[in-house]
């Protein structure tokens, strides 16, 4: 009988929307054309829709950057040289997911560098450090890692080993939102 009014109980929280939340989902690959190069084309036009987190929003990729189409307007939301990737992935809990990007940026010195943007807050995240380390994004055990590597060593050096660790925004001291690579053990 107890098991009976607890079950009960459960799905009468659930119903009324007091249970539990059921924590983050893992985050989805858009498309991935770091991983697949095969797949770049500089000419296409990708676009996606979200309706559960943002109605009415067109994500629109092209090679050169990732715009948002509403109320008949594009606005530009970042860029690159290319964007090879796009992730998404809710980093900072709101439930909405994050546009978390791969994307190169330069001409004879090119550093890959990790966006992430926060479509809710219209809010760009930059992990970058030119000419010292670059940095890239994959999906792992159903996480989204950065892996940062030696400046130029990736991906000149097809031996060269990274140091991986999960993406996460995070509070700075004044409280303002920063990219943060939480390393395995720390």
């Amino acid at each position: 009988m107890e098991k009976l009014l607890l079950l009960a109980l459960s799905v009468l929280l659930t119903l009324a929307g007091c249970a539990a939340p059921a924590g983050p989902e893992e985050p989805t690959v858009w498309l991935d054309c770091l991983e697949h190069p095969e797949e770049m084309s500089w000419d296409e036009t990708r676009e996606l829709e979200l309706p559960g987190a943002y109605p009415g929003v067109t994500f629109r990729w092209t090679a050169s950057q990732v715009s948002a189409l509403a109320d008949d307007q594009e606005e530009v939301l970042f860029g690159g040289m290319p964007v090879w990737s796009v992730f998404l992935a809710d980093l900072n809990g709101d439930g909405k997911p994050e546009l978390c990007a791969n994307a190169s940026w330069g001409s004879g010195m090119i550093n890959e560098q990790v966006l992430v943007y926060d479509y809710a807050a219209k809010t760009l995240y930059t992990l970058e450090d030119r000419g010292i380390k670059d940095y890239t994004l994959s999906i792992r055990e159903g996480r989204l890692v950065v892996t940062e590597w030696a400046y130029p060593a990736w991906p000149l050096d097809p031996d060269a080993e990274g140091i991986t660790g999960t993406l996460a925004l995070t509070a700075d001291p004044s409280g303002e939102a920063v990219i943060e690579i939480v390393y395995d053990g720390t």
